[in-house]
């Protein structure tokens, strides 16, 4: 019981995952921000088209 107890009390890593996932999310608004801007002006040029 007392092992178990040391094991407990070990700090842990917490949290490592943590950038990479903020980084993916970053990369995944940009993307799609991107897309979004280039349908706007891909709406724009054929609004003064017709």
């Amino acid at each position: 019981m007392l092992i178990n107890s040391a094991n407990e009390m070990k700090p842990k890593a917490h949290g490592t995952q943590q950038p990479k996932l903020i980084n993916l999310i970053g990369e995944e608004v940009s993307a799609r921000n991107e897309a979004i801007r280039s349908y706007s002006e891909l709406i724009s040029v054929s609004s003064a088209i017709f």
